[in-house]
């Protein structure tokens, strides 16, 4: 079923940790993984900290190379100081996408990537993910830096989020890499078909001088109630203004203070 383990097969994965409590990974070098870094699902107080990726080449293509990837059933985890550009989403917190189940209180701190595809992506098409704080990420990322999505699943089906916070981030965009461009997705990006509740985004400085792609975009046929934005800063070095907010979808609840969108 969704919920159960994935079966014995080769995935590619360096390292896999399912149904554990209390583990603590540290201090490791992970060098070109055929697929992720690391996955964890079912794991209950758990930490991630002091990992460098080494991501050199591809297998063959660079993509599909996530670093820390968190599947379903996980809570109570921890994950800090991780260092280097993986080609997919530096860490990946899936509420149903391999192995399906609800993911609570996750705190992400510290991320330092350059020329990374992306720094942390939240994934849910049902099955709720919440409580979740990303702290401290700086760098470049050439396809997004946080991304709130959905990813697949049917029309019928909303993904459901509840209580993010995003606080400190000082990343820009970059170029893509021959097996993926960059630019095509917002810097921070809630997908259509998502329901959030209490989106809170704080402390934001991005020079860009690459891509004009939006500061914060929330698509069509998504829905935030409850959004907080504080002193997000954006300069472009680029000839014309890049968008800081763009609200395509619905947005209730709206606080903002400390808005600052310049051209150099």
């Amino acid at each position: 079923s969704k919920a159960d383990v994935l079966p014995g097969i080769y995935t590619g994965f360096c390292m896999r940790f399912c149904r554990v409590k209390n583990l603590t990974l540290k201090n490791i070098t992970l060098k070109n993984p055929v697929t992720y870094g690391v996955q964890l699902a079912y794991a209950e107080n758990f930490t991630v900290r002091d990992i460098v990726f080494d991501y050199t080449e591809g297998s063959p293509k660079l993509w599909n190379m996530d670093g820390i990837h968190i599947e379903g059933h996980c809570k109570n985890g921890v994950l800090c100081n991780l260092k280097g550009a993986c080609h997919d989403d530096l860490v990946a917190i899936t509420a149903d996408d391999g192995l399906y189940g609800p993911i609570e209180n996750i705190t992400v701190d510290g991320i330092f990537a350059e020329h990374c595809h992306s720094a942390v992506r939240l994934l849910s098409h049902g099955i709720p993910l919440q409580n979740v704080r990303i702290s401290n990420v700086y760098g470049s990322f050439y396809t997004y830096c946080i991304g709130l999505t959905k990813y697949h699943g049917g029309p019928e089906e909303r993904g459901k989020m509840k209580n993010i916070l995003i606080d400190n981030i000082a990343a820009c965009a970059c170029e893509g890499t021959k097996d993926v461009g960059g630019g095509g997705f917002p810097f921070l990006w809630v997908q259509s078909g998502l329901d959030v509740e209490e989106l809170r985004i704080c402390n934001v400085f991005r020079e860009e001088r690459v891509f004009p792609t939006p500061m914060l975009k929330i698509d069509a046929g998504a829905a935030v109630n409850g959004l907080s934005l504080t002193n997000l800063c954006q300069k472009s070095f680029l000839q014309n203004p890049v968008p800081q907010i763009v609200a395509d979808g619905e947005v209730s609840e709206l606080r903002k203070s400390g808005l600052r969108n310049e051209v150099k």
